[in-house]
């Protein structure tokens, strides 16, 4: 799922959008399926909210990937994402 969501950071450098979208979408399914935290989904949430209102960007979607990579191994983190 990380590289789901890596992929999504190229595109959205690229402003490919609704690519971003799908993806985002996918890395959601799979990180519930492998029963994440919904604290951790969060993160993907944000993601997807700014798709929806056109403001995704590349270090959002990096952001993301990141909180996520470390969370498993840091279960007290919270993602906070301030904007660019």
């Amino acid at each position: 799922a990380l590289v789901t969501l890596d992929l999504a950071s190229v595109y959205a450098a690229q402003g490919r959008l609704a690519d971003v979208k799908k993806l985002t979408a996918e890395a959601y399914s799979l990180y519930r399926a492998a029963g994440l935290e919904e604290r951790a989904l969060t993160a993907v949430v944000v993601l997807q909210d700014a798709i929806e209102a056109n403001r995704a960007t590349e270090g959002l979607a990096v952001a993301v990937a990141n909180f996520l990579a470390r969370f498993p191994y840091n279960k007290a983190l919270r993602f906070e994402w301030k904007g660019e």
